[in-house]
């Protein structure tokens, strides 16, 4: 799977949250591809049976790996954003001890 965004001059998260996006939109539009040139008409029951089992297990290993992937970055954008928090709140105490020390 490839997954293109525009980063150039981005923030961490920014780039993060484009990825996370990206793979929501791929989870709401996964449709059905029918792969095979044959007509339903002219396979057997029988393997039109084994056609769309195989079609299911495709789709739900893809589903389930696009579900890690998008785990995997919602824990990253997590991480960011408390990093970046921690830094805010640092920066604000140290804002307010200056602020004090001039008073």
């Amino acid at each position: 799977m490839k997954v293109t965004t525009s980063t150039t001059g981005e923030s961490q998260e920014d780039k993060i949250q484009a990825i996370l996006q990206s793979l929501r939109t791929q989870i709401d539009r996964y449709n059905l591809v029918d792969e095979d040139a044959r007509s339903k008409g002219d396979l057997l029951r029988s393997e039109r049976i084994e056609q769309l089992m195989l079609e299911e297990r495709r789709l739900s290993e893809a589903n389930q790996t696009i579900r890690k992937q998008l785990k995997h970055y919602e824990k990253m954008y997590e991480k960011a954003l408390k990093k970046k928090v921690k830094a805010l709140k640092m920066h604000l105490e140290d804002g307010q001890q200056k602020l004090e020390v001039m008073k």
